[in-house]
């Protein structure tokens, strides 16, 4: 569990709210906009990794598809369609309604298409996923953008996010451009199942704010996470705008919703949001 005083952790408990009420929460300490950056950019970082999660549960699943045409999986709310591409190449096209995955425990629930071409199969060190999306929401959030991912060691991988975007329920959105580096730290041993997998995430991302104000964002503690749990164990990263620099730690590795605000030595526990 993260470590604050009483009082700071019982405001705090304003900011979980999912609405454009957030926006006027304030103590004094910390401006609107500061603690909406935060809990925004943690939150796109999530569903950004639920989409990782759901293209190695579908990749890991038809490695092997080489000679075939096509092939379909259907699995209640998702429908997968393979098929194999004049280069060699393989193209998975994820079909959602409603769809929530049994294995993890982040209870998001997902619409809409994603589309992945695969080059190779993650035993081979020229394995590569080109990622985008067709009118994807999760949990009513839409993800836009380009997101490739490259082997580049036995346990790690380069992620990279061109034209980002995270659209909101409330219609407000964040835009990101990012390169990080992805690496395995647990459940190397079941390379067919991935739900007992843990990563770290290292690298840096720019975009816009919902304000429309220039960030810059750089993982200064790499962040893990784990692919069968809703938010990130532990890691911190900084953030950049308006000229101002904050942090957010997730913690000591405890499995929570929290996370520790800090700008010029003050701290404020926040909620982060599903």
């Amino acid at each position: 569990m993260k470590k604050i005083s009483f009082l700071v952790a019982v405001a705090a408990l304003g900011l979980t709210v999912s609405s454009c009420n957030k926006d006027k929460v304030s103590d004094g300490i910390f401006s609107n906009s500061q603690i909406v950056a935060s809990q925004d950019d943690a939150q796109a970082n999530d569903l950004l990794d639920d989409v990782d999660n759901e293209a190695d549960d579908v990749t890991n699943g038809n490695s092997s598809l080489k000679s075939a045409e096509a092939d379909t999986t259907i699995y209640s709310g998702r429908v997968v369609v393979w098929t194999v591409n004049p280069d060699g190449t393989r193209t998975a096209v994820i079909t959602y309604t409603n769809f929530v995955n049994p294995h993890a425990k982040n209870e998001r629930i997902k619409n809409g298409v994603i589309r992945i071409v695969v080059t190779g199969t993650r035993s081979e060190n020229t394995y590569k996923r080109v990622v985008t999306f067709e009118n994807l929401t999760i949990n009513g959030n839409k993800v836009e953008g380009t997101r490739t991912i490259e082997k580049t060691g036995d346990y790690s991988y380069k992620i990279t996010m061109v034209g980002g975007k995270i659209t909101f329920t409330d219609n407000t959105f964040i835009t990101r451009d990012a390169v990080h580096t992805r690496t395995m730290v647990e459940g190397q041993s079941t390379p067919s199942y991935i739900w007992d997998d843990a990563y770290t995430f290292e690298g840096s991302a720019t975009g816009l704010t919902r304000e429309s104000k220039q960030y810059t964002k750089t993982i200064t503690t790499p962040i893990k996470i784990y692919t069968a749990y809703r938010f990130p164990v532990s890691g911190v990263f900084s953030l950049t705008f308006n000229d101002n620099l904050f942090t957010l730690d997730y913690g000591d590795g405890t499995m929570d919703n929290l996370a520790i605000l800090s700008k010029n030595g003050v701290s404020k526990q926040i909620i982060l949001r599903k």
